[in-house]
Formats: structure tokens, C-alpha cells, sequence
């Protein structure tokens, strides 16, 4: 992250203290064991969108709401995302979250100290975990996002709040994306620089810790929710392409 956030101004990075990646008490399922390995402190979940979203995004809902049961309950989580329709879409749904136990049933999920913000809004310490959901899919409602996903000082809130662990959520449309505008294409390398590092950009011969469609990804993961959205078809999302890359 160092190069990324803090080199065009010539200030060296240093955490509070070496980031020592984040385990949980109980083993997770595979296709989170590299992220909850205790070895990994930055885990990027990419996904192909299938549909363009703006100002919510129930793809990066439905992710996050899958990774914060297997996380222990004296874990702090933040979340953060560009857009209050985004942060009210996951207040409203993370309660609901539940997983099975060892006997195949399922049980309420605890509460866990979450908070989920704007980044605008947030504020307070350190979060064990951080997780970013970047929400916007839609190429040509990017341009629109500049004052957070194109804006490195901003961004850097999101970036640096975690003791831990931190979840980057983004669509590969933001991953690829060339600004038009000429004075935010530095600005955007942010991106590009962090798709780079865990080996996800097209440059890289690293291979992801776990690629499958979302529907696997949910199976394994136990993801239940008491209301499934309307909107969630399963011809349409399940089988869009989900890959993880862990530092």
C-alpha cells in the first residue's frame, strides 16, 4: 500500500505495527481459508458483473454478508462503501445473516461490533477488519464516483483503517478502467496498483487462491439470508465469476 497511497507525495508508510493478517477460532470453509489464514492482511474479491450497478451493488452486499459470520464474535469490522443506498442495503440485511452449525442447521448469528459507513462518515480507530465494497460496476457511472473511487487521499481512509485484515470488493469494469478525463488517469492507477500487487492484473502470472461463479462461492461459504431479494435471479448472477487474491 505504501506505493500506492503515499509515494507521489514522498511520505513513507509505516503501520502502527506489522500487520500480522487475521485468523478466526474455528477453521472457515476453503474458499475462505487463505483469506482467515492469519497470513494474509490484503484479500481482493474480484467478480465479472452481468448487470451495471450505480449506487448499490447486491452483488458486494451478498459477498460481504457471506464473509462477516465466519469471523469471530469479538471481531470489529467496518465496512465501507461510496453510497448511503449501498450502506442502508447492508444495515438492512446483515442482521439477517446466518450460517449452519456443525449439524447442518442454522442458528441466529451474533452480533458483531460492525460498523458500516460512507466513507465520508467514518470515522473512529482501527477495525480488526476492514471491507470495502467499491458498489459502482457501471463503466460510465465511474467517471461520476471520482470524489471516492478515483480519489487516493479519500480512498486512503478505507485503505489504512485496518489492524488485521482488509477486503477489497470490486468489479474488474474498475480494475480495467481508463478515465476520459486525462487528469484522473493518475488518480485512478490506485486501482491498478492493488490489482498488480496481489498478482489479479492481466500483467501477472499469479494464479487466484480461489476462482468459481458466485453460486459456489455462496455454497461454501453457508450463505443464507431470511429475505432474497427480488432481484437476486439465479440465471442471471450465479453464475458470474468470482476470483480471490490474498497478500
Amino acid at each position: 500500500m505504501q506505493r500506492t497511497l503515499y509515494s507521489k507525495d514522498g511520505i513513507p508508510y509505516q503501520a502502527n505495527e506489522e500487520l500480522a493478517g487475521y485468523e478466526t477460532d474455528d477453521a472457515p470453509p476453503d474458499v475462505l481459508k487463505t483469506v482467515f489464514s492469519g497470513e494474509t492482511s490484503v484479500a481482493l474479491i474480484t467478480y465479472d458483473p452481468v448487470v451495471e450497478h450505480q449506487q448499490w451493488n447486491p452483488i458486494e452486499s451478498i459477498i460481504t454478508q457471506s464473509l462477516i459470520p465466519h469471523t469471530d464474535e469479538d471481531t470489529k469490522i467496518g465496512v465501507v462503501t461510496p453510497h448511503n443506498a449501498h450502506r442502508g442495503h447492508l444495515h438492512s440485511h446483515l442482521p439477517t445473516s446466518r450460517r449452519t452449525d456443525a449439524d447442518g442447521g442454522w442458528r441466529s448469528l451474533p452480533g458483531r461490533d460492525t460498523q458500516i459507513e460512507t466513507v465520508n462518515k467514518f470515522q473512529g480507530g482501527e477495525r480488526h477488519m476492514m471491507v470495502v465494497n467499491a458498489t459502482v460496476s457501471d463503466p460510465s457511472y465511474i467517471d461520476t464516483e471520482s470524489d471516492f473511487l478515483l480519489s487516493e487521499k479519500r480512498i486512503n481512509v478505507s485503505l489504512t483503517r485496518h489492524s488485521e485484515l482488509l477486503v477489497v470488493v470490486v468489479p474488474n469494469t474498475i480494475l480495467g478502467y481508463i478515465p476520459s478525463d486525462p487528469d484522473l488517469y493518475e488518480e485512478a492507477t490506485i486501482w491498478k496498483v492493488l490489482a498488480a500487487d496481489l498478482g489479479e492484473a492481466p500483467t501477472s502470472n499469479v494464479e487466484p487462491d480461489w476462482s468459481d461463479d458466485l453460486g459456489a462461492f455462496l455454497a461454501d461459504t453457508d450463505w443464507e439470508s431470511e429475505t432474497v431479494p427480488d432481484f437476486f435471479i439465479e440465471d442471471e448472477l450465479l453464475p458470474l465469476e468470482v476470483s480471490i487474491y490474498t497478500l
